[in-house]
């Protein structure tokens, strides 16, 4: 596993606050920003007193489970993979469809590509918010909350992908 981090803030004290930890295991890793105990409220401060961003790049194995609190793109994936973020942006894109894929966000947006010869069966589902397929697929939506969407591609297959969303407010896509 690669892992890259860019670190940027408006100031240089800012900068040198954020601390980046990494806790690895036999087969895990665990990568976390940490700041200072003072309040950070992103409004109205001087961009100076702002906290500092960290973007992560990492380079995986074929058979990745993440679990990540803010966005997550996932790019090139191919193998069984499990993904899951809490508060940020879900964009997964896969290359071939030969095994499970599950992907889930709290709170945010998934949007899933597949490969246009892809053959499974497809699961979305969102407490709150709306879900969109380039598919044809029909989304039914539920009387109090929440939609949902189930179908076959390309005939279906052995192999699945599923989208599953809960207590967001914004919208997903399939394609």
């Amino acid at each position: 596993m690669k892992v890259d981090a860019v670190k940027r803030a408006w100031s240089k004290q800012r900068l040198d606050e954020a601390k980046i930890q990494i806790n690895t295991s036999d087969n895990s890793i665990s990568i976390r920003t940490e700041y200072p105990e003072h309040n950070h409220t992103f409004w109205n401060d001087g961009r100076e007193n702002q906290p500092a961003s960290v973007e992560y790049t990492l380079t995986i194995p074929r058979n990745p489970r993440l679990d990540i609190n803010g966005k997550l793109a996932a790019h090139n994936l191919g193998g069984r993979a499990e993904l899951s973020t809490v508060n940020g942006k879900l964009v997964a894109n896969l290359d071939r469809l030969e095994s499970p894929v599950d992907v889930s966000s709290v709170n945010a947006a998934v949007w899933l590509t597949l490969p246009s010869d892809a053959k499974a069966e497809l699961e979305a589902t969102t407490v709150n918010g709306a879900i969109w397929d380039d598919f044809g697929l029909p989304v039914t939506k539920h009387r109090f909350m929440g939609r949902d969407l189930r179908g076959e591609l390309g005939g279906g297959g052995p192999t699945w992908a599923r989208e599953q969303r809960e207590w967001s407010d914004r919208d997903s896509a399939c394609r």
